[in-house]
């Protein structure tokens, strides 16, 4: 019994040696290194069914320029379902690798669990510190991004963790200071959409010198790791604030052969955050009493709601996808606040400070963009209603207690008392005051009587001296046209208005997925010229994507909405793109048949209300 109790005992060692040796491969101790950058790459479906994350780590392996070994990367790979390199890589479990001048290779492999568990990121960050010594470190994350609510990533394989929150974010990093005293990072970026707000700038304060992320969302392509690579590589020693100013500027610069594409990338001080944390509180406890003791409750509501409506917004909403309502802090506090106000004056000061460097591209000249964003619930109540995800990151309490009485007349109140239902385009004095936005609705009905609408398109729409609603020029009567692509008629919702243009998003099926075409109307020298800009994809839990290009060959399905239950479910047309470049968008006559033409009135609490339709025939 005694000899086969130690066969059973040498048995389990085995199985526990041949596990650990699958687990983590026997390599020689790394040597210390000037600069080790860290990778957080949760790959999602933009590496499975695009392959993104492999683009990446192939443009990491050959930007290496110095024979010398004095800076390595350090990737974490997970949350794809299928990876594409060469080197194959398992979707069922977490990978570590490492990228020097000697190439890639896997150097761990360990249990799957979701880029969401903040014990993820600090296994990776102590695996990456205790194994790749290094005087400096700089430490990205790369995915989607999701702003301040729902934070960073999108794990496919973990539904019910797939996001990283600003709080967890903020936990891991806190677990880690405590165990290692210093975590020394140079820097923290994010490869990832909307993630450039003052809320991540924060929580990441006491963890590292500097934020690099962007306002906006971010195309697929990402950031430019040949630059970043080839510098490092070249020089390790490279200053800090000449890597992060090049980081910004080589991504504005990939694509501005890609007039259309509209990307920032800002570089903050974060010892300078609190600074102006302390200068945000004073100044929208100001804005709030002068509100409170101006107006009455309602009157004071609609101002907020007023300055956020006009505030730069990011990330492209619409009636069709709501985002998530991230608008440019210093475009709020500009309208809100007395330009003369010190308070102002001391915000602007401290904003200057923080923001070490805000680069964007050329066809944002005109727009509000300050480096930094900030949540205001406004497009998107269903995230308005998750306000205590928001409430549980550590940021700023007057802030947050003034969009927490925002958010509460906004889902709690109303102005439907004053909308008279089925009213014709004459508003009443009421209805004037509290409509915020009045979109023009134009629906079709189909031979089986199913009434398709076109969506909401708010351009020139306007409202005379005597209250009635008027479109192009002053016209009263519609004109017959609408959006078309490649002369498809197609469903639009207008999105934001702002000095560079007029956005629309065009539901589609892309390759038989739910998805929207972008389409961006420039003022060029007084022309407004339209171009598709890219597409997104639509997934079911809201995750903001990250916007790709239309390729050759792509097959899109253009959908109409279904005017009984708003389900983009009818099919108005079909293209196959042979040329993306070369789609003709322009106001293309409606074809023949039955009409309703009528209007949305979108109050100051995000709910619409529309008008009689009328009768309209194209003969």
């Amino acid at each position: 019994m005694d000899f086969i109790r130690k066969i059973r005992h040498l048995l389990c060692i085995l199985a526990a040696l041949i596990f650990y040796a699958g687990t983590i491969h026997a390599q020689k101790p790394e040597p210390k290194r000037s600069f080790v950058l860290l990778i957080y790459m949760n790959g999602s479906d933009l590496e499975s069914k695009h392959q993104l994350a492999s683009e990446d780590i192939n443009e990491i392996i050959h930007s290496y320029k110095n024979v010398d070994d004095h800076f390595a990367t350090v990737i974490l790979q997970g949350g794809t379902k299928k990876w594409h390199l060469s080197e194959p890589i398992s979707s069922d479990s977490l990978t570590y690798s490492k990228v020097t001048k000697d190439g890639f290779e896997k150097v761990k492999v360990t249990a799957n669990k979701s880029i969401g568990d903040p014990s993820t990121l600090v296994d990776f960050i102590t695996f990456s510190k205790n194994n790749f010594p290094a005087e400096r470190y700089g430490l990205i994350f790369w995915n989607h991004g999701r702003g301040s609510v729902h934070g960073f990533g999108y794990d496919e394989l973990f539904p019910e963790d797939i996001s990283l929150s600003l709080r967890e974010m903020g936990e891991a990093f806190a677990d880690l200071k405590r165990n290692q005293n210093d975590l020394n990072l140079d820097f923290i970026g994010f490869d990832a959409c909307l993630m450039a707000t003052i809320e991540t700038a924060t929580v990441l304060a006491p963890y590292a010198e500097y934020m690099v992320a962007s306002q906006e969302l971010e195309p697929g392509n990402g950031w430019n790791y040949q630059y970043i690579i080839n510098s490092l590589s070249a020089n390790p020693n490279l200053n800090t604030t000449q890597l992060l100013e090049g980081i910004a500027k080589s991504y504005i610069d990939t694509y501005s052969a890609q007039p259309y594409i509209q990307a920032t990338l800002s570089v903050i001080a974060l010892n300078k955050i609190a600074a102006l944390n302390t200068s945000v509180g004073k100044l929208i406890s100001n804005i709030s009493a002068n509100l409170n003791s101006t107006y009455p409750a309602k009157e004071a509501f609609k101002q907020k709601s007023n300055y956020r409506a006009r505030s730069k917004s990011f990330g492209l909403p619409s009636f069709s996808f709501a985002a998530e309502d991230m608008i440019d802090i210093f475009s709020f506090f500009k309208l809100a606040a007395k330009s003369t106000d010190t308070l102002f004056s001391d915000f602007e000061k401290k904003m200057r400070d923080a923001v070490l460097f805000n680069i964007y591209s050329k066809n944002l000249d005109k727009d509000a963009i300050s480096g930094l964003s900030v949540y205001f619930p406004y497009y998107n109540r269903k995230t308005a209603s998750q306000l205590n995800d928001y409430l549980k990151t550590p940021f700023n309490i007057a802030f947050e207690k003034f969009i927490e009485t925002y958010v509460a007349e906004l889902i709690g109140g109303g102005a439907d008392s004053v909308f008279v239902r089925d009213s014709g385009r004459k508003l009443n004095a009421a209805m004037l005051v509290n409509t915020n936005k009045i979109y023009l609705n134009i629906r079709r009905l189909t031979e089986d009587s199913t009434l398709v609408s076109y969506g909401l398109d708010a351009y020139d729409t306007n409202v005379d001296h005597r209250g009635n609603i008027t479109l192009h020029g002053g016209n009263k009567k519609w004109d017959a046209r609408w959006i078309s692509i490649n002369d498809i008629n197609v469903c639009v919702f207008m999105g934001l208005s702002n000095q560079s243009g007029v956005s629309y998003n065009v539901p589609v099926l892309w390759n038989g997925k739910q998805a929207e075409l972008m389409i961006k109307y420039f003022n060029v020298d007084g022309e407004n010229l339209a171009k598709v800009i890219g597409l997104r994809e639509i997934f079911a839990d809201g995750i903001t994507d990250k916007i790709k290009d239309l390729q050759a060959h792509d097959e899109i399905v253009f959908l109409g909405q279904n005017s009984l239950d708003e389900s983009m479910s009818i099919e108005l047309g079909k293209l196959t793109i042979t040329d993306p470049s070369a789609l003709d968008i322009k106001l293309l006559t409606m074809p023949k048949g039955n009409y309703q033409v009528g209007f949305c009135l979108v109050d100051f609490y995000g709910n619409k209300h529309y008008t009689k339709f009328e009768d309209y025939t194209i003969n």
